[in-house]
């Protein structure tokens, strides 16, 4: 089978006049959680279950949208998001189930995949990595901890910009700081309408189902694209 850029070399001496590899694609634009960091929930699923309270219920009420909303477009803090959830569930479930939810909330691992970041610059070498994620306040300390603060080229937080996804404006203004056009990026998410509102813009985008899909339609763009640079 032919690596990646075995395929690459074989489109290339085909034609002499190449400008250079998938340079229409100037920037890879990826989502966050579900993408590059995936949470584990561990720690409040045993809290739930704990409780004998089906799985999601309490992160359901963390996440509604009155509660979320306000905190990705940077209404309130992420501690005030934490304090208004154990509100939430204090009123319906006591404060001794709110209080042990919220600790376990704090401790949930999560793993980063490093390795698709890297597969972003080798499919796409003359592309920036770009970081653009519905996140609270927190998202520069959780990008430290994580060791990624030099992993994106520029990085476009909703709490920050007041707007979240899938508004047209957040795009727009991404677009616009970026300077860039919307088919010159590719878009990555987890969400559809994230996804479906990025390409209706006439942005490239693609709907991350999981990590082997994602590859797989990387990898077919990367090659086209390398095709129409000839």
């Amino acid at each position: 089978m032919l690596t990646l850029s075995q395929k690459r070399g074989t489109m290339l001496a085909a034609n002499n006049n190449n400008t250079g590899l998938c340079r229409m694609i100037q920037a890879i634009i990826t989502d966050f959680d579900g993408v590059i960091r995936h949470w584990q929930n561990d720690q409040t699923a045993q809290v739930e279950a704990q409780c004998k309270l089906p799985a999601g219920t309490l992160s359901s009420l963390c996440f509604d949208p009155e509660l979320l909303l306000p905190a990705i477009t940077g209404k309130v803090s992420f501690e005030q998001w934490q304090v208004n959830a154990k509100a939430k569930i204090q009123k319906i479930y006591g404060l001794g189930v709110a209080e042990h939810y919220i600790e376990a909330w704090q401790r949930n691992g999560y793993r980063i995949d490093h390795d698709l970041i890297t597969k972003y610059r080798d499919y796409f070498p003359d592309a920036h990595v770009v970081l653009a994620t519905n996140a609270t306040s927190r998202l520069p300390q959780e990008l430290h901890e994580a060791n990624l603060n030099s992993s994106f080229y520029q990085v476009f937080n909703s709490s920050a910009m007041g707007v979240a996804k899938p508004q047209k404006q957040f795009f727009s203004a991404l677009l616009m700081s970026l300077g860039l056009s919307a088919k010159q990026t590719l878009f990555i998410d987890d969400s559809i309408g994230n996804v479906q509102s990025a390409k209706q813009l006439g942005m490239n985008a693609l709907h991350y189902d999981s990590r082997t899909q994602v590859l797989s339609q990387l990898e077919h763009l990367s090659l086209q694209y390398s095709m129409l640079a000839m």
